[in-house]
């Protein structure tokens, strides 16, 4: 799904300029309002009688509910019950960002940024988020440390994106979880910490994010390489069976291949298939694989946990690449497929949900 084209969007039925007008013609004037008319509108939308529901919720919105305006802004920017309209949607989501309402504030933000429903205002964009990421919220707050990293809307500040990002993580937002480890990886915002970067990206691993999952993979068989330690080959490969299933699908000849429906994810389906081909090099042991196949299967039936390596285990590992070489690797080079690049700024606009804007 894309969002429509923006010419022609903003014209709306003469009835709806009417209602956000007010006048002599509006049928609920403030003071007035059922107690009901906020149940009767959720109902209706739930009930995908949309026309019923926005009549409502433009009279609450008027007479300030902040509820109200955040849902006529969702329906606006997807064209529920009245035309897409991208500047009506700002609209709205502006009058309930001002009285604090923090999903509108982060898709205020957005459209500030990416110049949806009016100008580009980067700082204002910065603004909005960091209201929103005030109120605690982990998207906002994940939105406020790329803009901080990157310095929209304001000047560059490492140390503040990472703070930020640190928030949203705590909260289990997975790319915030992911952010935080590469800068840890790096040494952005702070000094480089191994330890800490493995934690963040095992965190977002138990959530199931396929792409910390195959990370965590890379780095228990590089455990395995380093100090030949037979339970982080099985651990390397359980991650790895849980990468593939997250991110590809069984062709019809048995082989593995990007789920058609996430094609972005077709990098890490091929980094995980990749692996396997390692295990094979290997020469596994039937036993050796069971064992990871039985720890894949018991994490996804939520019976068990991979737990990850132990500060103990990095640090052996640090003490043996002292007395010798990686046996893989150039000196300071990293058996990850990790992106070393920096956190990317928000997702560039194609739809609501590419954008990242909530209803």
């Amino acid at each position: 799904m894309r969002i429509l084209p923006i010419v022609a969007a903003t014209l709306l039925m003469s009835s709806t300029e009417v209602l956000l007008a007010g006048g002599k013609d509006d049928p609920s004037p403030c003071g007035k309002l059922p107690a009901e008319a906020m149940v009767r509108a959720h109902a209706a939308y739930d009930a995908k009688r949309y026309a019923d529901a926005m009549r409502d919720y433009l009279s609450l919105a008027r007479c300030g509910s902040v509820e109200a305006q955040h849902r006529l802004g969702g329906m606006y920017l997807t064209a529920l019950g009245v035309p897409l309209s991208l500047d009506q949607a700002r609209a709205w989501y502006q009058k309930a960002a001002e009285q604090g309402e923090p999903e509108s504030q982060y898709n205020l933000g957005l459209m500030y940024e990416k110049g949806l429903g009016g100008q580009r205002d980067p700082a204002a964009a910065r603004m909005w988020q960091s209201k929103a990421a005030a109120q605690g919220l982990a998207r906002s707050q994940n939105a406020l440390g790329a803009m901080l990293y990157n310095g929209t809307g304001g000047p560059r500040n490492d140390k503040e994106a990472l703070y930020w990002f640190t928030r949203a993580a705590e909260q289990g937002h997975t790319e915030a979880q992911l952010n935080v480890a590469t800068f840890y990886d790096k040494g952005i915002g702070a000094p480089k910490d191994r330890a800490a970067a493995i934690k963040w990206r095992f965190r977002a691993a138990a959530r199931g994010e396929a792409t910390a999952q195959l990370d965590m993979a890379f780095t228990h068989f590089d455990l395995y390489t380093v100090l030949k330690t037979d339970h982080d080959l099985v651990k390397s490969k359980a991650w790895a069976i849980l990468a593939e299933r997250n991110t590809c699908t069984a062709s019809s000849g048995g082989s593995a291949s990007p789920a058609p429906s996430a094609p972005s994810q077709s990098k890490t389906c091929d980094m995980a298939t990749g692996l396997q081909k390692n295990y094979l090099a290997l020469k596994l042991t039937p036993a050796t694989i069971a064992l990871s196949e039985q720890m894949a299967s018991n994490w996804l039936a939520g019976k068990g946990s991979i737990d990850p390596p132990s500060d103990d285990t990095l640090r052996d590992r640090e003490a043996a690449l002292l007395r010798a070489p990686h046996p893989l690797l150039p000196p300071g080079g990293t058996l990850s497929h990790i992106p070393r690049n920096p956190p990317p700024p928000a997702p560039t606009p194609g739809s609501p949900s590419a954008l990242g804007l909530r209803k």
